[in-house]
């Protein structure tokens, strides 16, 4: 019975590895959304002052 309980201890989901796989999914997400964010807004809303030749 305990051998038993083992086997489906370690073959059953992991619910916290799925919500950590789930939760560094959304990081990455997040962070592509700010990188794209902060780069637009440097890039196209406040360029840095070109400096006359």
């Amino acid at each position: 019975m305990v051998l038993q309980t083992l086997i489906n201890a370690l073959y059953s989901p992991n619910v916290w590895q799925d919500r950590l796989v789930d939760e560094l999914g959304l990081l990455v997400v997040v962070g592509g959304v700010v990188a794209v964010v902060i780069h637009f807004v440097v890039r196209h809303i406040r360029p840095p002052i070109k400096e006359e030749h």
